[in-house]
């Protein structure tokens, strides 16, 4: 455990880990990053499970999002607009 308080190394346990990884695979594989397969998902769940759903609420879901990216579309022209009038 001197090698902990020399290096400075958070917890003994990961010394412990090192060794073990050490052992297991050598120097050649470099694990950083990597989930584990079937582990959990990371991010926000969706609120919507669109599988669940019939085909028109689908429909009705995609007009919805289709309405909204028209109105940003607008806007932005809009905007656009208001700024060039000014100068």
């Amino acid at each position: 455990m001197d090698c902990v308080r020399e290096y400075d190394i958070s917890h003994h346990s990961v010394l412990l880990r090192w060794k073990r990884n050490y052992l297991a695979f050598g120097t050649v594989i470099d694990q950083r990053g990597q989930s584990k397969p079937g582990g959990k998902t990371r991010g926000r769940p969706k609120k919507v499970d669109l599988n669940s759903l019939s085909k028109a609420e689908l429909i009705s879901i995609i007009k919805v999002y289709e309405d909204i990216k028209k109105t940003i579309a607008y806007l932005r022209v809009q905007r656009k607009n208001i700024k060039s009038s000014l100068n």
